[in-house]
C-alpha cells in the first residue's frame, strides 16, 4: 500500500522540524500500510485530504521508521492523526474503530468543531450578540463560520492578524453558525464565513468573499483606521 494522496514522508527523521517550519497546520498521518485498517480508511482519508490540500501541510510517518514519535507522543494504536497548529498540538483521532462513516468522521476532525474549541476568539452566541455590539465604542469584528467550511482555516489567522495590528481598536469574537440559526437569519447571511464589522450597535461592513486574503485584510485595517 502507497501512502494516500496527498501525504508525504517527512523530509527527515525529526518530526518536530517540519512541525515547527510548517507555514500551514500539519496533520501527521501515523500509518502502517500492511494494516487492515489502514487499507480500509485510505480511500476516505485520501478524498478528505485532498479536498484541503490547501489548508494543511500532510505528512505520512510509517512507524517502523517513526516508532520512538509512536510511544513519545502517546499513540496508543495505529492508524492515528494528530494536527499541529504553531508548533503545539490541537487534536488527535486514534483508538477508533471503522464504520460506514468514517469518512465524515475524518473531515469533522480535520475542519470541524475543533476550530471552534481552540480557537483565540471570544465565542459568543445569539443571547450575548446584542451587547457585544453595543458595548463600547470600539470596533467589534464579528466571524460566523460554519464548523464544516474549510475556508475557516484561512480566515482565522487573518483575523488574528487584525486584532494583533488593531489590538486597542478591536473586539474579535466567533459565532458558530449551526448552533445560532436564528443570529444567522437575522443578520442575511447567506454563505460561512461571514465576517461583520460593528460599532455602537451599527454593521459598517461585511464580507463573504475571502479568495484574496491579503485584500480582506487590508480593507478592513483601512475601514478600522479611517483611511
Amino acid at each position: 500500500m502507497a501512502l494516500p494522496r496527498p501525504f508525504r514522508p517527512p523530509k527527515g527523521d525529526k518530526l518536530e522540524g517540519e512541525i515547527a517550519s510548517a507555514k500551514k497546520p500539519v496533520l501527521i498521518y501515523f500509518i502502517e500500510p500492511r494494516s487492515n485498517l489502514c487499507q480500509l480508511i485510505e480511500p476516505a482519508v485520501s478524498k478528505v485530504a485532498q479536498e484541503h490540500i490547501n489548508i494543511f501541510t500532510f505528512i505520512a510517518a510509517r512507524i517502523r521508521d517513526y516508532r520512538d514519535y509512536f510511544y513519545q507522543w502517546g499513540i496508543k494504536s495505529c492508524p492515528a492523526f494528530i494536527i499541529f497548529r504553531d508548533g503545539k498540538e490541537l487534536r488527535r483521532l486514534g483508538d477508533f474503530h471503522y464504520t460506514d462513516e468514517f469518512k465524515h468522521v475524518f473531515k469533522d476532525f480535520l475542519v470541524g468543531r475543533f476550530l471552534f474549541e481552540t480557537s483565540k476568539f471570544e465565542l459568543v452566541d445569539s443571547v450575548s450578540f446584542p451587547h457585544i455590539i453595543n458595548t463600547g465604542t470600539y470596533f467589534h469584528l464579528v466571524a460566523v463560520m460554519n464548523p464544516a467550511e474549510p475556508t475557516n482555516w484561512q480566515v482565522s489567522p487573518s483575523l488574528e492578524k487584525i486584532k494583533s495590528r488593531a489590538s486597542s481598536q478591536v473586539r474579535l469574537s466567533l459565532v458558530n453558525a449551526t448552533k445560532n440559526p436564528d443570529l444567522v437569519k437575522k443578520q442575511g447571511i447567506t454563505k460561512f464565513p461571514t465576517v461583520l464589522l460593528f460599532q455602537e450597535g451599527a454593521c459598517l461592513k461585511r464580507w463573504d468573499d475571502f479568495r484574496n486574503i491579503s485584500k480582506f485584510v487590508r480593507d478592513c485595517l483601512e475601514k478600522i483606521r479611517g483611511d
